[in-house]
């Protein structure tokens, strides 16, 4: 076998198309190098003709043996995509960057020894053609899938401030990203015989200092290949479950993959200049595009973004669009505000004037300021609005739920009795409050189960209940099984078939419910809910319960409510989802029953939720076990008409509410009061 062939084997990456790597002028007379596959079909002439020349030249398009020998000979400088048509590769990488080389080199050599002493994995250090980075190269004896390769690697690989990325740095390929992020081939040519040799493998010795190596032939074609089955054995140690994500979105180990696109892009409080690229996109001149492309290179899910960004223009093209942020990527100078205001289209942008203090210099970097923080520039108050636009847009929703009367937005709590008079809407704050011991808890535990069955994400936030306990609740309120006898393990036969059974129908359908109990700061719920509404989606935040939240030093109880109710409805507005918080009465609504027909008493003193809340339900009725009657009465409801009250059975020990009639006259009977028994409705009862 020739040393080509062997460059080959150990390079090995799909044979539809090669990286070319050129320096070019710019019309304006800027220097700048372009990454193209050898198969480029963009629109761009510049970069047409460079492909054409360098095809020429090699002779074809093709990744292989004619390719690798132009590149060795230094003839062209080129690259390989790791990834093959069926998302596998036959080698990885991981890239060391930084300003003083001797960093970068220091992380290569330790990643090397974690691989070695932890993992068992041979790599081998190239020290790259800037002269300032490494990359770790291990090369594998049969194709393995990019995915479960990284997944395998990932807790190996420690997040040096030099770490810049992984090869292949996607779990896969798609129709969308066909070939995945390129990467520079060592031994060009011109570069090997300089007097400082670059993009040439090195040793590292104990002082950290290189080591070069002559002959660098001999050095490759004695490398150990890795077998497939120690990355598989890698791969089933993890205790986790494996979720490829084909994308590219993540960029795994980045240091600066931050999280909190949605700040960034948030039609109210996000970058001005960036909401106008994205709504604009007809407008986006080149420099603006790429600009743009810098910014979201910063940003964890920045690919996908880019992609949305720019779908809407006519000259869209999925390829120029990767090939575009790819270049972002590798140059790595994203524009501050400073340059966007002074040199490019579109409205100034502010962001490094708006969040003093949070280091905010680029549009990305709101993606550091607590959302919270940036909640606070949102205007709860209505703004004034001319009749003619108010109506119009009244008139296009009446139309649009005309023709769509099941698409609102909005959530149906399932209860039907409940959800003839209101629902959770986006942008609502809802309180939910009660007496200890009447059931609030159990409601939440209640519509959770509901709103996730009916596919809506919940977001609990439990300050009261710990997640193991909110589980075992929920357990009990799936299986209808006694919770007491549940928690003792005190159970019938009858009852573990149906705990069994539920336990197997979740696990074929998982109820999408995410529960923390980790603060009892509403600062953090705020943050922590709104990140995971975004990588999640739209859902129902549930929090219990609103008083719990700590006091800031020297804050009065009267003004944490009134804060907290604030930060809320913020919450709400800002993500656009329904907010659910339960609310403990004051002592004045422990002898409220179904027949008061006042409630305002039981808020008195307890900040402004009258203010902030867009709906106020209250729970009523007496404390006792077994099956209880409760009423719920639609105190305050913005949308809709208010007073409601609806009547409904609370079987508290699998806590769930339903219709009120058969149940709750036995429960009646069983406590020796005395009521009419009303006719129950076939289709409901406590089992609904």
């Amino acid at each position: 076998m020739t040393f080509i062939d062997t460059f080959y084997s150990l390079f090995k990456g799909p044979t539809e198309a090669y990286a070319i790597s050129r320096d070019y002028i710019t019309p304006e007379g800027d220097h700048k190098r372009a990454y193209l596959p050898s198969n480029y079909s963009g629109s761009k002439p510049g970069a047409a003709n460079i492909v054409r020349e360098v095809v020429a030249d090699i002779g074809t398009a093709d990744y292989g043996v004619k390719a690798v020998t132009a590149h060795l000979k230094g003839d062209h400088f080129l690259g390989v995509y790791p990834i093959n048509p069926d998302s596998t590769v036959n080698f990885f990488a991981l890239d060391f960057d930084a300003e003083v080389e001797a960093e970068a080199r220091a992380a290569a050599k330790r990643q090397q020894t974690v691989f070695m002493l932890e993992a068992e994995l041979p790599t081998y250090i190239e020290r790259s053609r800037s002269g300032k980075g490494y990359h770790l190269w291990g090369f594998l004896e049969t194709p393995v899938n990019a995915g479960e390769l990284r997944f395998a690697l990932a807790p190996f690989i420690e997040n040096a401030d030099t770490y810049d990325r992984m090869f292949p740095n996607q779990d896969g390929v798609s129709e969308a990203k066909p070939y995945g992020n390129l990467i520079a081939l060592p031994l060009y040519g011109p570069n090997v015989i300089k007097d400082d040799p670059t993009g040439v493998f090195v040793g590292i010795d104990n002082k950290n200092q290189l080591v070069f190596i002559d002959d660098q032939k001999a050095y490759l074609s004695d490398v150990a290949k890795i077998p497939a089955s120690d990355i598989q054995k890698l791969f089933e140690s993890r205790n986790e479950t494996y979720s490829p994500d084909l994308g590219g979105s993540i960029r795994l180990g980045d240091p600066e993959a931050l999280d909190g696109i949605y700040k960034v892009v948030h039609k109210e409080v996000g970058c001005e200049w960036i909401r106008w690229c994205i709504e604009n996109p007809t407008e986006v001149g080149e420099p603006e595009w790429y600009a743009l492309a810098c910014q979201f290179a910063q940003l964890t899910g920045g690919r996908e973004m880019f992609h949305a960004a720019s779908k809407d223009d006519p000259r869209y093209n999925v390829r120029v669009t990767d090939e575009k942020f790819d270049q972002a990527l590798e140059q790595n100078k994203p524009h501050g505000c400073a340059y966007i205001r002074e040199n490019l289209n579109g409205p100034e942008c502010h962001c490094d004037t708006r969040f003093l203090g949070y280091g905010v210099h680029h549009p990305y970097d709101l993606a550091k300021v607590p959302f919270s923080i940036m909640l606070e520039q949102l205007k709860l108050e209505a703004e004034p609005e001319w009749a003619v636009d108010g109506l119009l847009e009244a008139f296009a929703h009446v139309k649009h739920v005309y023709k769509n009367p099941n698409d609102f937005d909005g959530v149906e709590y399932g209860i039907p009795e409940l959800d003839k008079y209101t629902e959770l809407r986006g942008n609502d704050f809802v309180v939910f409050s009660a007496r200890p011991g009447r059931g609030k808890t159990a409601f939440m535990v209640d519509i959770a189960y509901r709103i996730a069955s009916a596919g809506t994400f919940v977001y609990v936030y439990s300050m009261e209940m710990s997640k193991q306990q909110f589980w075992l609740r929920l357990l009990s309120r799936i299986a209808q099984v006694d919770g007491k006898r549940l928690q003792k393990g005190t159970l019938l036969g009858s009852e573990w078939k149906r705990i069994i059974r539920t336990i197997r129908d979740i696990k074929q359908n998982p109820l999408p419910i995410l529960v923390d109990d980790t603060t009892y700061d509403s600062t953090d719920v705020v943050n922590k809910a709104a990140e995971l509404i975004a990588r999640h989606g739209y859902g129902a935040v549930l929090i219990d319960y609103l008083q719990m939240a700590t006091n800031r030093e020297n804050e009065r109880n009267y003004d944490k409510v009134s804060r907290v109710c604030r930060e809320y409805k913020l919450l709400a507005k800002g993500m656009h989802v329904p907010v659910l918080a339960l609310a403990q009465m004051n002592r004045e609504g422990e002898d409220l029953n179904e027949d008061s027909e006042t409630l305002d008493s039981v808020l008195e003193g307890s900040g402004k939720i009258e203010q902030y809340a867009d709906v106020i339900i209250f729970l009523l009725g007496l404390r006792r076990p077994g099956i209880v009657q409760r009423t719920l009465v639609l105190h305050k409801e913005r949308h809709r008409e208010a007073g409601h009250r609806i009547k409904l059975d609370f079987n508290q020990p699998v806590m769930t509410f339903g219709s009120h009639g058969k149940w709750s006259a036995i429960a009646a009977t069983i406590n020796n009061q005395q009521v009419t028994p009303q006719v129950p409705q076939p289709t409901k009862g406590f089992f609904a």
